[in-house]
């Protein structure tokens, strides 16, 4: 399955669904990024507390909202708020997700690239199987990942120009989010199938 058909068939799952999943996606995009400081404005610090304690379980939600509707499934908005069950097992993999990352990028920004390609389906490994710890859903998420993260990359690289063409109609950008997320999870589901598939031969 090429990246182009993936996002193809992100966006027929999202038919008829648009108006229904923007909110949601545009939440769990806004919480990983409230805290924000740059030279000229310096947020209230309580916004970094809240994207700290908040971004795991919101992740994870968004991940099961995203694997929902790829499948076809029935969904509703409170699943973004779902990862809020499993509160301190979210945080620790976020927060585990989130040093990786960084540690990869403070060695060159490759290693960065890598990691975050690497340790990318972490979460919807965790959603599928709640009872992996941490370093089974980040192991889940390197097996799925150990080849095809250059397939992956390349999606990204599609994302960005996505972003792009979204955020030049000025509001694009908000349909933008929902395709990303659920061709993220239509990508998983292409690793789970590609890792049966070679298991089974």
């Amino acid at each position: 399955m090429t990246n182009q058909e993936i996002i193809s068939q992100a966006y027929n799952s999202l038919s008829g669904k648009w108006l229904r999943v923007l909110f949601p996606f545009f939440i769990v995009s806004l919480i990983p990024n409230l805290y924000q400081p740059s030279a000229n404005y310096s947020p209230p610090i309580y916004l970094a507390f809240i994207s700290l304690f908040a971004s795991g379980p919101i992740f994870y939600g968004g991940s099961l909202l995203a694997l929902k509707i790829s499948r076809d499934e029935d969904f509703n908005f409170e699943m973004i708020f779902s990862g809020f069950n499993h509160f301190i097992k979210t945080l620790l993999l976020y927060v585990s997700f989130v040093l990786i990352i960084i540690a990869g990028f403070i060695l060159l920004i490759i290693p960065g690239i890598y990691l975050s390609l690497k340790y990318s389906m972490c979460f919807f490994a965790l959603v599928e199987n709640p009872e992996l710890s941490i370093g089974e859903a980040l192991q889940r998420s390197s097996d799925l990942t150990k080849e095809d993260k250059w397939k992956l990359f390349l999606l990204y690289l599609l994302y960005f120009l996505i972003v792009i063409l979204g955020f030049i109609t000025l509001i694009g950008w908000l349909w933008a989010l929902p395709l990303i997320y659920v061709s993220n999870a239509k990508f998983y589901e292409y690793l789970k199938n590609k890792q049966q598939i070679t298991k089974s031969e």
